[in-house]
């Protein structure tokens, strides 16, 4: 996409509004910028066209996380503490 990235951000943002779990990141390149969308459960066709649209598009498929990375994200994750209203003491 030819342009700022902050700007192939913003249009990306524009165009997929109201995509659950977007993330649009963008890195300067020497033709513009490279534009990278991330949507999760979404429908591919609509991710596809919003591609098409913003500028060449070289890359579209799903993108899976390894089960290990998934259980370490929820393990390092802070514990939550337990709501005094809801505990009972004996």
């Amino acid at each position: 996409m030819t342009g700022a990235p902050e700007a192939a951000v913003g249009a990306a943002t524009a165009m997929l509004a109201g995509v659950p779990g977007l993330e649009a990141t963008a890195e300067p390149i020497a033709e513009g910028a490279r534009l990278i969308i991330v949507a999760g459960g979404t429908d591919e066709q609509r991710l596809l066209e919003a591609a098409q649209h913003l500028g060449r598009l070289r890359e579209l498929g799903p993108v899976t996380r390894p089960l290990t990375v998934i259980f370490r994200d929820v393990l390092a994750a802070p514990a939550a503490s337990p709501d005094p209203a809801t505990v009972k003491e004996a």
